[in-house]
């Protein structure tokens, strides 16, 4: 910020350029965009607003290309809707429940996080390549049946089916 506070011209617009944001994800590629980001802070010098429909379609667009959208975690841990520490001991179903509060979190990404970020052994991710390895080599067992130990199970099941492909090749799958 220039001595005086302000710019002759504000480089911050607040929204984000939408058109921008499509080019420059086609131009190297969604494979290489790890996360969307939008800080949104109480800048009374220099910060514009966002209007919500920009927030909305900015995360409508990073989700078309199953990019990562950061926003709506960090605003509501910051407010206190999601307690990230609470996570940790509440029972599992309401730590899975508080996760899912945040925008774009689903089951998965619950169990993910739950399971890599927090340890919750007992959480047990399961996606499309988990559900075809549990059909393939565990036909008729469910997460549940794994008990408190889901996640350690999962991660073998997991290693297991992806060191060996050729289980999957002769099903079609």
């Amino acid at each position: 910020v220039p001595e005086g506070g302000k710019y002759e011209v504000n480089p911050f617009k607040g929204n984000m350029d939408l058109d921008k944001l499509k080019k420059l994800i086609e131009g190297v590629g969604p494979e290489n965009v790890p996360l969307i980001f939008t800080c949104i802070t109480n800048n009374p010098v220099c910060g514009q607003a966002v209007a919500m429909a920009n927030i909305r379609a900015v995360s409508e667009i990073a989700h078309s290309y199953n990019i990562p959208y950061i926003l709506d975690a960090a605003r509501k841990v910051a407010v206190g809707e999601v307690d990230l520490d609470a996570c940790r001991t509440l029972d599992y179903e309401a730590a899975r429940a508080a996760l899912m509060k945040i925008t774009g979190v689903g089951v998965k990404v619950a169990d993910c996080t739950l399971l890599y970020g927090m340890h919750r052994l007992e959480a047990f991710p399961l996606d499309v390549w988990m559900k075809r390895a549990m059909a393939t080599l565990l036909p008729g067992v469910t997460p549940a049946d794994f008990g408190g130990f889901a996640g350690i199970a999962q991660q073998f099941i997991f290693h297991y089916s992806r060191s060996n492909p050729s289980l999957f090749e002769a099903k079609n799958c």
